[in-house]
């Protein structure tokens, strides 16, 4: 062979392991940055796993802290309906309690009525307007003939005298006579009254007497008619 030949043969080789070589290491270095980069997008993604637990941990957090003070809000309000049921436990108590009373005032008034409607049919009559500080009826037996003689100018005897009232008394006449006497004066005094009434005066209509606008009026047996009393008396 000739040495010419022989260094060229050599020279082609050895280019050839050159470029083999060279393409060897152009390989290992275009091979390296994907596997960097690979490394790096799961580094990437860790990080973004972590960063988006960590957010929903706060979340998680906070609607925690919500809903601990929604049940907080929730035992106040609870708190707040115990007392305000506990006061209309005590209201409706109080309430019974006055209904209880008021049934017994009332049914007090019904056997006051029931009295006084009995002595409407027996030979009673029925005076108001005096105070009764007495529950002895002898005593409010004189104590009432004085009354209707001195302020009423009925001279009579009283058989009775029952107290109904600190300002109502039962007083039983002798006879019916009398008993009609003292309900025709009535009756011609409420007439009275309600003629006064029509000419838009304030009346006040009491036994054997009326208060016209403030002033004072007593039967008069003897004319059979209202005499007025020189003096003002008060419109209450």
């Amino acid at each position: 062979m000739n040495p010419d030949d022989y260094t060229s043969d050599d020279n082609r080789k050895r280019y050839r392991e050159n470029e083999e070589q060279s393409f060897s290491k152009s390989k290992k270095v275009s091979r390296t940055p994907d596997k960097r980069n690979t490394e790096e997008d799961k580094l990437d993604q860790i990080l973004n796993m972590m960063a988006n637990l960590t957010k929903e941990t706060q979340d998680l957090k906070i609607h925690v802290k919500e809903i601990k003070e929604e049940q907080r809000q929730y035992r106040e309000k609870m708190r707040e309906l115990r007392i305000e049921l506990e006061e209309l436990r005590q209201e409706n108590g109080e309430v019974r309690r006055e209904n209880e009373h008021m049934k017994k005032e009332l049914e007090d008034v019904k056997v006051r009525l029931e009295r006084i409607d009995r002595a409407r049919k027996e030979n009673n009559v029925i005076v108001q307007g005096m105070t009764i500080d007495t529950g002895d009826r002898r005593l409010l037996k004189e104590t009432m003939e004085n009354f209707m003689k001195k302020e009423l100018d009925i001279n009579i005897k009283i058989e009775e005298a029952v107290k109904l009232g600190n300002k109502t008394c039962l007083v039983r006449l002798p006879n019916k006579e009398e008993k009609i006497k003292e309900l025709q004066i009535q009756k011609e005094i409420v007439k009275i009254a309600n003629d006064e009434i029509k000419k838009g005066k304030r009346v006040k209509i009491k036994h054997n007497k009326s208060i016209i606008d403030g002033r004072e009026r007593k039967w008069n047996k003897n004319k059979n008619h209202l005499d007025e009393v020189f003096q003002n008396v008060s419109k209450n």
